[in-house]
């Protein structure tokens, strides 16, 4: 079984209500639920949240929009056969609060198995396809280990060139300077998380309380489509991707 899990807090501090956002037609958590459900390889798709809000801006969730406020924190609500709304415990969605508690949370009350596969949909990153999850899913399951995730090179500043101050002072040994001398493409290639897949066996979750391992499958996403909103800058950046998207599609 494969649960796409939508982690969707209303705290954010560098966007309020980030996850409410509407971004072309629908909310960033929004278009993470339609992402869930275009791939038959999903089972069920979790939207975890401590906020009525993010409930009533989304027209799939809103039917139920009425009883969010009386759930327990902790609980689970089904929406429709493949989509459940589990209600974030409030300690669950604090600024330093871990994905996989909330997960863990979810799974107390939900039946499963160590072997099952928990795929973390983040809102914050927009522009995924549905492609490029059907590739995703194809590359983790065959590579047989216990987890995965999705990342892009990182390119300028090159991650060797960048530095811990002390104070107001940048002290470089032998080995730093060399970098800095460099140029980028002759630097050993770098590679961060995108944020827009995660995936894990419950198992692993468990072990590790993380979704990831000593050992992990990855996906490399290139181009504007690994944008990802962590601040107000990064959102007016995704609307501009959206809407040069649109103009792009309405020449064809």
């Amino acid at each position: 079984m494969v649960i796409a899990f939508i982690p969707a807090r209303s705290g954010s501090k560098g966007v309020p209500n980030k996850n409410s956002l509407v971004l072309g037609t629908e909310t960033l958590t929004g278009r993470a639920i339609s992402l869930g459900l275009s791939s038959a390889k999903i089972d069920f798709v979790v939207v975890s949240t401590d906020t009525d809000l993010l409930v009533h801006n989304n027209p799939i969730l809103a039917s139920v929009g009425a009883e969010f406020a009386t759930l327990g924190e902790g609980s689970v609500k089904e929406v429709s056969s493949r989509i459940l709304l589990h209600k974030r415990r409030s300690v669950d969605a604090t600024d330093t609060a871990r994905t996989s508690d909330a997960v863990m949370n979810f799974l107390e009350g939900f039946l499963h198995t160590e072997d099952d596969l928990i795929l973390l949909i983040q809102p914050t990153s927009p522009f995924r396809e549905k492609e490029e999850l059907e590739e995703f899913m194809k590359g983790y399951l065959d590579s047989g280990y216990e987890s995965g995730l999705s990342m892009k090179l990182l390119e300028s500043p090159h991650p060797l060139k960048s530095f811990a101050l002390q104070g107001d002072v940048l002290v470089l040994d032998t080995t730093q300077m060399v970098a800095w001398g460099k140029p980028r493409q002759e630097l050993p290639a770098r590679y961060g998380p995108d944020g827009a897949f995660y995936i894990s066996t419950i198992r692993n979750l468990k072990n590790n309380q993380s979704f990831l391992s000593t050992i992990n499958y990855v996906y490399v996403r290139e181009g504007l489509r690994t944008a990802n909103i962590d601040t107000q800058i990064d959102f007016e950046f995704a609307k501009f991707i959206y809407e040069h998207k649109s103009d792009e599609r309405s020449k064809e």
